[in-house]
């Protein structure tokens, strides 16, 4: 029982350890649109869309949008943030053609993609016709002249971190009109973080480019990271165009620590458990199925054994209904013979009765010439009386042993009557057991069926009690 206990409580366990994993599992999405679907010249367009986080809260997440020109070149890289509540937000995010070389007449794409910490980036495209003005490029190149136009988007891993474990801090550096910096014309100023509850920064290492005005630093966080909030900070400065005017921008992000979420060694501990757990679960369903088989061949032997012994008592029942018959019979006829044994008893009385007075006569006419031959037949008839009564006394004492003997013999057919009927009434009861044995059989089989791991405990505690209650009742039976 403490074995089962055990294995329950790590059924539960592994519930509620897995029930995150397989809602993560649904995994993000992303929509795209653009409006309108026709640009020309330095006009403005939107590019609007839905998410849904696969973890956490939408609001405050980042949708990275980039748009291509038709040979593939990018013109526009930019960051929409989300808006909304729950798993579900939109966003939207407003440009402006034109601004460079770049911006020739042709078909453009527009790419989302969007992913929360933990998830494989999704992403969705949309299309819009763009034709250039007169002397191509949207008008020209636009010259920025003023400083702090630089827009510096700054973001780290959204959820808990801990100790260990690699943080990833991307920053994009875009003009005011949506045209990515030059990765040639950029240089960095401040590119720190700071722990909770400290004012010295660490740097976030050396920036690495990914694609136009897109780069990454990447840092490990330390086995001694203290818990809570982490601040990062990142300059830049970047020409506007060749000749032009610097432009410089700054941004800043965050992310929180927290050791007891876990770390390498708490994750290979609890993969440890889950696979035990899991073993312990297979465990479980192939005990649980061998009882069910066990319960079903018991049930099978129970009914063919009440079969057979319904059928052995069958014929006994006739037999002791025709033996109750017969000794009706017997004791009519018994009835009859101690009746006439009665009246015989009456008339020997009589008989005997008549001799007193005859010998009275016969000893007053001793001196008569026939007293000899009187004497003598009353001899004869004595002697004839003595012989009929000891016949009568041999018959009853006949019937009496026929009475004792019918007595014995009703007496055992009474007990045997008796058995039959606690007999019958133990299989009633048995084959009572045996449905409330074949109907657990059945709920644990449809146990087994259903997704609810703590049903399959239930059922296995059903069945046992169920083997120990048959135990019981087969040891009394024998």
């Amino acid at each position: 029982m403490k074995t089962l206990s055990a294995i329950a409580s790590g059924m539960l366990l592994a519930f509620l350890i897995l029930s995150p994993l397989a809602v993560t599992a649904a995994g993000d999405a992303v929509t795209v649109g653009v409006s309108p679907a026709t640009v020309s010249g330095t006009g403005t367009f939107s590019v609007q869309g839905t998410v849904t986080a696969a973890s956490g809260t939408a609001a405050g997440t980042a949708v990275f949008l980039q748009i291509t020109n038709p040979s593939g070149t990018t013109v526009v890289a930019a960051e929409a943030t989300v808006a909304g509540s729950g798993a579900s937000g939109t966003y939207t995010s407003t440009f402006q053609a034109g601004g460079s070389g770049n911006w020739v007449s042709g078909t453009y794409t527009v790419t989302a993609s969007y992913g929360t910490q933990g998830t494989t980036a999704v992403t969705a495209t949309a299309t819009f016709a763009y034709t250039a003005s007169a002397g191509g490029g949207g008008g020209g190149t636009t010259t920025v002249a003023a400083a702090n136009n630089l827009v510096v988007s700054v973001n780290a891993p959204k959820g808990t971190l801990f100790s260990g474990q690699s943080v990833l801090v991307s920053a994009m550096l875009a003009f005011s009109n949506g045209t990515l910096a030059n990765n040639g014309a950029t240089t960095w100023g401040v590119t720190s973080y700071w722990a909770p509850g400290s004012t010295t920064p660490t740097s976030l290492g050396s920036p690495a480019a990914l694609s136009s005005g897109l780069w990454s630093f990447t840092i490990t966080l330390p086995a001694s990271a203290v818990d809570g909030g982490y601040v990062a900070a990142v300059t830049a400065t970047c020409k506007c165009s060749t000749g032009g005017a610097s432009a410089t921008g700054a941004g800043a992000t965050e992310w929180s620590v927290n050791s007891q979420v876990g770390n390498s060694a708490n994750q290979a501990n609890e993969l440890s458990q889950l696979t035990s757990l899991s073993s312990s679960l297979s465990s479980l369903t192939t005990t649980v199925n061998g009882l069910k088989t066990t319960l079903t061949s018991l049930g099978t032997n129970l009914t063919a054994g009440f079969k057979a012994d319904l059928a052995a008592i069958a014929p006994l029942a006739t037999t002791l209904s025709a033996n109750q018959a017969s000794l009706a019979s017997i004791t009519t006829t018994l009835s009859s013979v101690t009746s006439s044994l009665s009246s015989i008893t009456s008339s020997l009385s009589g008989i005997t009765s008549s001799l007193s007075s005859l010998s009275t006569s016969v000893s007053g006419l001793a001196t008569s010439a026939s007293v000899a031959a009187v004497n003598s037949a009353v001899s004869t008839l004595s002697t004839t009386v003595s012989g009929i009564s000891t016949t009568v006394g041999t018959l009853s004492s006949a019937a009496t042993s026929a009475a004792s003997a019918i007595a014995s013999l009703q007496s055992s057919v009474s007990s045997i009557s008796t058995a039959v009927t606690t007999g019958n009434n133990n299989i009633n009861s048995l084959t009572s057991s045996l449905s409330n044995v074949s109907t657990q059989a059945t709920n644990i089989s449809n146990s087994l069926s259903s997704t609810q791991t703590y049903v399959l405990v239930v059922a296995a505690l059903a069945a046992i009690t169920l083997v120990l209650e048959l135990a019981v009742l087969v040891r009394k039976l024998s």
